[in-house]
């Protein structure tokens, strides 16, 4: 289900014109972030579909905003993160579903044609 969710979000990216590189599930923060390094990433896209162990998670999501440069932007999607676990991530940016992602990124980019659903 991870692998499904994760080329739905990037088929979304690359609907609106941004390139996406699916690096797979559960790879570990240094991985990950040392990927995001190599391809010069301006986005890193996480989702996570369940939580078993919240100090692990807070500690993962740390080690890759730390090994990222400061200008790549850190998305969080999926239903498993609580509101108060979202708002401890704060330097996150946080969408519930798909579409919000893509709204949003269109409107970052300065999109003004109609709205997609």
């Amino acid at each position: 289900i991870e692998t499904l969710t994760s080329k739905l979000v990037g088929l979304s990216l690359e609907f609106i014109g941004m390139r996406a590189v699916d690096l797979g599930g559960s790879l570990p923060p240094e991985s990950l972030a040392q990927a995001a390094r190599d391809l010069q990433a301006s986005v890193v896209w996480v989702t996570h579909t369940h939580v078993c162990d919240v100090e692990l998670l807070l500690a993962s999501h740390q080690v890759v905003r730390e090994k990222l440069p400061v200008e790549t932007r850190v998305i969080i999607g999926g239903g498993a993160l609580s509101p108060a676990l979202r708002r401890s991530l704060h330097w996150c940016e946080y969408f519930e579903t798909i579409s919000q992602m893509v709204q949003s990124e269109l409107k970052r980019i300065g999109f003004k044609g109609s709205k997609v659903n």
